[in-house]
């Protein structure tokens, strides 16, 4: 007989109960792992016992006893017991035929307006978000994703006694998967609302939890969970609604079990005072989340049509069935790295027990930070990640990276079961990628051209960055401690506390930390542009995925440290005051923040990469040997793969940076080999470019050798012409960035008076468009693009300098009157007529022939052009 058991297995949704129905033979989802039982015995010895599929969904759906009971026949039954086979079979049957007349014949709202988890139809990102179309996929091939039902884009611009229709038929889709109703006295209903957008933002749009409670419901849940665990729900639903109330989307509360019934009661009589129907109609909070969710996509248009770089994409909405992580403490939400986020090696869980999600997400809690290699190391303090574990591979082969998945793992007196709530490529260190996209293509599981993808230039700059020179401790002051999310990183820079001012600094050519109390969505852009984040909160999951993104330094939970924000200034313990503008040394090594500028060397592993022998830890001396050995198989992978593989300028970019940043040479061969496959290709992305991507294009344009530039140049321009693009419309301002630079008088003299004109012009036109950048600020890139659409480009001042930038054009073969003239005549800003009368001045205008320091600059540009120096009366 069973004295006692748990189960382990993966949540059931609707599609995965079907599966199980079936009485056939079907193929089994890729993402199903049968039902584990661990039990024991009244002769205490311990069993593990793999249940069928019909017996997975009793164990799923039925009470302790029942299971317990149905356990003690399959017992029996595998050892060939008749008489307890009869019992079974009449016990799983009666079920089995209730379940299938349920499920049978259940039709779903389906829509332009509605999609739910059981359609078959290929959704777009726009139409349900990136995060609906990754869900869709996982649900389709059975992993164990909560049920959910979606609101398109499209509800968007619906108004609100339209929408609620759609509303209603996402809530109907949901109760049929899940055999719940809204607002039920007996079995009520409760989701999350999770706010999406077409490309993946992490933590910038709101998600709203367990939906749906009212005081009725609220009873209903105290008599299936007991009142500790219902209130825990109920408080939660009561907090979400007060600070939609009150404008503040986060929830940050957390209180002892004791106060809990007051909290709640505190809480009701301030809701109630606003508006009670939220309290009473759970249909009515529903569409009042809804409301609050599109009203944050209008507070943050701007900022998210900047991050979409000027498209306007629009926000769908999620509605999933609550995971329970707050049952007890073997319940826990958590994050799940397949390749840990700082290393690469092993596998990496992020969790605490017994609180909701949003805790972890929102990042007002410090989390528990598990690194394991042998998944029996983890059974007995996560049995719901040990069970999902085997299914990890298979992801990462799904998406051909590795993966990070949110998770609620929920537990009862009867097991343990794992749900995924999203799943995202991972953001990973630079070390972290460089070891696991090699090992994936080792594996076959990724192409090489994947790998190239995966692997991005900040990646690589973080492994070779420069380290501390010892001796500079010795001069900066210990501030404070501080949590480090990326390793192996040391930045001296400039500290402000607010975006405007660092990014100000940062257009004047500081290194520039930006250190503020916490992160908001508004706040991304800049953090991707800045040297180093401080952050006084332990930060958002989001915050953190960020800066190991896109291989920015961050310092987290400073508050905890001792350290003190106010006035603009910092504060630590003792005392020491940090003013805005110091200059502020952090160190990953130390995970400590020094008031000071230090000084750097070479970072370690490029001393060990050079031969160099040093005394270090066995560990770390492990650590650089797969490094070195992964670094060599990446580089030869590069060296190897074929350049028709390559077909997007941006994929060619990464690959320059990273690899060819010390081959000059090989770096010129691989771009201009390319150019000559892809001409065609290389114009036409040119012209599509967005604002924001002129550095890296750039960069990569000097590469090209004289003769493709004018073959680029030539083509280009004749496109221009056939479809009237210019500035703005050329690619973002793309062909005056690109001559902003001076150009040989070679170059001049292969293109023709006209083309010579259009140049100038676009030159004008990016420079007019520089001085809005200039003006706008902050959000520079969508409000200077509304500000030139809205008002045009304005006036600039044209200085000398300007027209020293066009000197080997004045050198050249051209007769400028007549560029001129065509400047005159045709459809061109009248600030180019300025610039060619500028260049149209006599050389001693530009140059004093008097003083040898000022002509010797004319002469360096004639001996380089091999042409004699001009008088100082020429023209």
């Amino acid at each position: 007989m069973i004295e006692s058991y748990k189960f382990r297995g993966n949540y059931l949704n609707y599609k995965t109960i079907l599966y199980l129905l079936q009485n056939k033979k079907v193929k089994k989802p890729k993402g199903f792992l049968p039902i584990e039982v661990d039990y024991r015995t009244t002769e205490e010895k311990n069993y593990t016992l793999k249940l069928d599929n019909k017996e997975c969904l009793y164990f799923y759906k039925n009470s302790e006893n029942d299971c317990k009971t149905l356990l003690n026949l399959i017992i029996l039954v595998r050892k060939g017991d008749e008489k307890a086979k009869v019992e079974y079979k009449n016990i799983l049957n009666s079920f089995i035929k209730s379940e299938e007349e349920y499920y049978k014949n259940l039709n779903f709202n389906e829509n332009e307006n509605v999609i739910s988890a059981t359609t078959d139809e290929k959704c777009s990102a726009d139409f349900i978000s990136d995060k609906g179309v990754i869900l869709l996929e996982l649900y389709r091939n059975g992993f164990p994703v909560p049920d959910f039902s979606i609101l398109t884009s499209n509800n968007f611009f619906l108004k609100e006694e339209e929408r609620k229709k759609y509303i209603k038929q996402a809530i109907r889709n949901l109760e049929k998967m899940t055999g719940k109703k809204l607002n039920s006295k007996k079995s009520p209903l409760i989701f999350a609302i999770r706010s999406a957008m077409p490309a993946y933002m992490p933590g910038v749009t709101p998600t709203f939890l367990n939906i749906g409670v009212t005081k009725q419901s609220y009873e209903a849940l105290s008599k299936i969970y007991g009142r500790k665990v219902a209130g825990r729900i109920y408080l939660n639903n009561l907090q979400g609604i007060a600070n939609a109330l009150l404008g503040i989307l986060p929830i940050q509360h957390t209180f002892e079990d004791e106060e809990i019934e007051f909290q709640i009661n505190k809480l009701y009589s301030f809701i109630a005072e606003q508006d009670e129907k939220l309290l009473t109609d759970a249909f009515y909070q529903v569409v009042f989340f809804v409301n609050k969710t599109y009203e944050f996509f209008n507070d943050n248009e701007d900022f998210l049509i900047t991050f979409f770089q000027d498209k306007k994409k629009y926000p769908s909405l999620i509605f999933q069935k609550m995971v329970w992580t707050i049952i007890d403490n073997e319940s826990y939400p958590g994050v799940l790295y397949s390749r840990h986020s700082r290393t690469g090696l092993g596998i990496q869980i992020e969790s605490l027990p017994n609180i909701f999600g949003d805790k972890i997400m929102t990042g007002f809690i410090d989390t528990f930070d598990h690194e394991f290699f042998d998944r029996e190391s983890i059974k007995p303090t996560f049995p719901a990640v040990y069970h999902f574990e085997p299914l990890l591979w298979k992801l990462e082969n799904e998406f051909q990276s590795p993966v990070t998945i949110e998770f609620g793992a929920e537990s009862g007196k009867k097991g343990y079961l794992f749900a995924v709530l999203q799943l995202n490529l991972s953001e990973l260190t630079g070390r972290a990628t460089l070891l696991s996209a090699i090992d994936l293509y080792k594996k076959g599981v990724i192409s090489d051209k994947k790998v190239v993808e995966l692997i991005k230039p900040y990646h690589l700059n973080q492994i070779f960055s420069d380290r501390i020179n010892d001796n500079s401790f010795n001069s900066l002051k210990y501030f404070c401690k501080g949590i480090s999310i990326l390793p192996r990183t040391a930045v001296t820079a400039r500290i402000f506390f607010s975006a405007e001012k660092a990014l100000d600094a940062k257009r004047n050519g500081d290194k520039v930390i930006i250190c503020k109390e916490s992160f908001h969505p508004a706040d991304t852009l800049a953090m991707r542009e800045v040297d180093a984040i401080l952050s006084f909160t332990p930060a958002a999951i989001h915050v953190i995925t960020e800066c190991r993104g896109h291989g920015v330094p961050a310092f987290l939970n400073l508050e905890k440290f001792g350290a003190k924000l106010s006035d603009n200034k910092m504060v630590n313990k003792s005392g020491l005051v940090i003013q805005e503008g110091d200059w502020v040394t952090i160190s990953s090594k130390n995970q400590k923040i020094f008031l000071g500028k230090a000084q750097y060397e070479s970072a370690r592993f490029r001393h060990y990469l050079n031969g160099e022998k040093f005394d270090m830890p066995i560990k770390e001396e492990r650590v650089y040997i797969n490094m070195s050995r992964a670094l060599e198989e990446y580089n030869e992978l590069v060296e190897n793969m074929k350049l028709e593989k390559i077909v997007k300028i941006d994929e060619l970019i990464k690959i320059i940076h990273i690899n060819m940043r010390d081959k000059p040479e090989k770096a010129e061969g691989i771009i201009n080999s390319w150019f000559d496959i892809n001409t065609n290709l290389y114009v036409e992305q040119i012209l599509e470019s967005e604002m924001g991507s002129h550095q890296n294009h750039h960069k990569l344009y000097q590469l090209l050798t004289l003769e493709r530039k004018k073959i680029f140049f030539k083509m280009v321009l004749t496109i221009c012409r056939k479809k009237n693009l210019k500035g703005f419309t050329a690619g973002s301002f793309m062909l005056g960035r690109f001559v902003c630079v001076s150009h040989p008088v070679e170059f001049w003299n292969k293109l023709s008076d006209n083309e010579t004109a259009e140049i100038l012009n676009e030159y004008i036109l990016f420079e007019k468009y520089m001085n809005v950048l200039d003006r706008v600020g902050e959000r520079k890139i969508n409000r200077a693009r509304k500000k030139i659409l809205s008002e045009g480009l304005g006036n600039i001042n044209l200085q000398t300098g300007d027209a020293l930038i066009f000197m080997t054009l004045k050198l050249s073969k051209k007769t400028l009157s007549r560029v001129r003239q065509i400047i005159v005549n045709g459809k061109f800003d009248k600030e180019t007529i300025t610039l060619i009368d500028l260049l149209m001045k006599p050389f001693s205008y530009f140059y004093d022939y008097e003083q040898k320091w000022s002509l010797a600059q004319l002469e360096k540009i004639c001996k380089e052009s091999s042409i004699e120096l001009p008088e100082e009366g020429d023209v």
